[in-house]
């Protein structure tokens, strides 16, 4: 990664968590249009970083699917944030930005096992701690319910999965790109169990909001920096 290139994409996380922070000042405040630019400009931000890193040198596979994945991830969070302007939309906007966001994971996985193989050993152990801390959580928070508990168990085991295979990527080749890409990995998963009891579980607070976009936006930049040394 050349200095030039160190600089623009610091910038750039820079100018990312400066436009998070206006949208959760803005949502806070209610003005709907404002926090829907807002999180478009700061969503944008990462997009434009993983171009960056992805078509800056040598283009694989692996980097093509990591920034469609990232892409995947900015049309999620801006149909999911549609719900604040369609109340009685709220579950299909929900959903429908979730399946996004799947379709983002379920890409991260083979561009992760492209690489040339995985720990299997970590994955599993990893796999086997994240799912039991998320139910553990999902518990406490009870958002885990109704008709909706089966397909959001299949998605937090989906996004946990996707978590651990960057894990074990990272144990089997020890290289910052898949360094960076695992600690994204489980601070998605993380973001999410936080969305879900936001959203799902009883009593709401705002703290939990912004804790979900805080660990979700690191998430996404760190993926994008990664694509520079995968």
């Amino acid at each position: 990664m050349t200095t030039p290139l160190i600089i623009f994409s610091i910038i750039l996380s820079a100018i990312c968590a400066g436009f998070i922070t206006l949208f959760l000042k803005a949502f806070y405040e209610k003005p709907f249009v404002k926090s829907l630019i807002f999180k478009g400009i700061a969503s944008a931000c990462f997009v434009i970083l993983g171009a960056v890193t992805c078509f800056t040198g040598e283009i694989s596979a692996t980097k093509l699917l990591i920034f469609i994945g990232l892409c995947f991830g900015f049309v999620g969070d801006e149909v999911i944030h549609l719900c604040q302007a369609f109340p009685e939309k709220d579950s299909l906007a929900f959903i429908g930005g979730g399946l996004f966001f799947l379709v983002g994971h379920l890409l991260y996985i083979p561009a992760l096992l492209s690489l040339g193989g995985v720990n299997w050993i970590s994955v599993l152990i990893s796999f086997a701690l994240i799912l039991a801390l998320s139910l553990a959580y999902a518990g406490r928070r009870r958002f885990l319910r109704g008709k909706m508990k089966l397909p959001l168990t299949l998605y937090l085991g989906i996004v946990g999965f996707m978590a651990c295979v960057a894990i074990g990527a990272f144990t089997e080749r020890l290289t910052v790109g898949t360094g960076l890409f695992a600690v994204g990995g489980l601070l998605f998963a993380l973001s999410d169990n936080i969305l879900f009891a936001y959203k799902m579980g009883e009593k709401p607070r705002f703290i939990q909001n912004v804790l979900l976009h805080a660990a979700y936006y690191l998430a996404q930049i760190l993926i994008a920096w990664s694509l520079a040394y995968l």
